[in-house]
């Protein structure tokens, strides 16, 4: 059976950013579709901002309609109701078939008329819970062992796309295997990638390496600026 190690903390984190427009929500929402041929949500945060189009800072107005919502998969085992404490009383949680936003609700958001001066886009996003796909070992399981040597066995999923895990696990993991995070600072948006497990997507030796890698280099190609991995 593959045996497989947390990182001590978030693990190893790969960065990108690029400068923020009017067009950086489709710019996130395509570097989400890249990032799925390896990474599926299971629960999704997206807070929806107002910036203003000199400093492409978050705003707050009267007649604002920005917020959170939770787009959560419907199939999921992760207690998405765990993190409701982390967001204000007026996020919207989304049950549905796919954790993602659709591009008919995206329109529909960022397409809002505010007023003049002002646009609407992802001021930030993180993925909670996630399916990342692995490649099949002999077994239809992998033991994944913690920094304390504790082990669990966590099983692959056969989907059309090929096997797949889902983390976090109960009482075991405290973050997805590999997940992504969106920020906006100093007129930028950020794109964060964080591995947890050892020996897989950042393993040169794996095929989920090249795997990875192809998504990274698709990003580039895309405009997204590669910073130091921490």
């Amino acid at each position: 059976m593959r045996e497989i190690r947390l990182f001590t903390d978030r693990g190893k984190r790969f960065r990108f950013r690029r400068e923020m427009s009017e067009k950086s929500a489709g710019q996130v929402v395509e570097a989400e579709r890249m990032i799925s041929s390896i990474i599926q949500p299971d629960v999704l945060a997206m807070h929806i901002g107002l910036f203003d189009q000199k400093f492409h800072n978050v705003q707050k107005l009267p007649s604002d309609v920005s917020g959170n919502w939770l787009f959560v998969r419907e199939s999921t085992e992760y207690d998405y109701r765990s993190i409701l404490d982390y967001f204000d009383d007026g996020t919207e949680v989304l049950i549905q078939k796919e954790a993602v936003p659709s591009q008919e609700w995206l329109r529909s958001v960022l397409n809002l008329s505010p007023v003049p001066g002002y646009y609407y886009g992802i001021s930030s996003a993180r993925v909670y819970a996630s399916g990342c796909r692995i490649s099949r070992s002999s077994n239809d399981s992998v033991l994944l062992y913690d920094r304390y040597n504790n082990s669990s066995q966590i099983a692959l999923h056969a989907m059309n796309t090929g096997y797949w895990v889902f983390g976090p696990g109960k009482d075991f993991m405290m973050y997805p295997p590999i997940f992504y995070e969106v920020s906006t600072d100093f007129g930028f948006v950020n794109l964060t990638i964080s591995v947890t497990w050892q020996n897989v997507w950042e393993d040169p030796d794996t095929e989920e390496y090249s795997w990875f890698k192809e998504v990274l280099q698709r990003l580039e190609n895309q405009g997204w600026q590669s910073r130091r991995p921490v």
